[in-house]
């Protein structure tokens, strides 16, 4: 929560939305987890951009992330979210 709302910036990022979301996708009990919610809750920010940034830091050698999308080319937005995020 505190990479996505103070470091990455995503001022759209509230506690009461989001935090129970962070907790959740942030604890390692489960290698897989899966998130259902409407669309404009910030999942792709919050799940996909941000998580992959926090797991990137806390371990730069050893990550790798796979991104997928039913939609072509998708991906390849969400890459250069994730890359543009990371020099902020």
């Amino acid at each position: 929560f505190f990479l996505a709302k103070s470091i990455l910036g995503y001022t759209q990022v509230t506690t009461q939305t989001h935090g129970a979301l962070c907790r959740f996708i942030t604890d390692e009990a489960s290698d897989r987890r899966m998130v259902l919610m409407s669309r404009g809750f910030l999942k792709s920010t919050v799940c996909t951009i941000s998580d992959s940034i926090r797991l990137a830091l806390r371990d730069p050698d050893n990550t790798r992330i796979l991104i997928t999308n039913y939609y072509y080319g998708y991906y390849w937005i969400t890459l250069l979210y994730i890359k543009s995020s990371s020099r902020k």
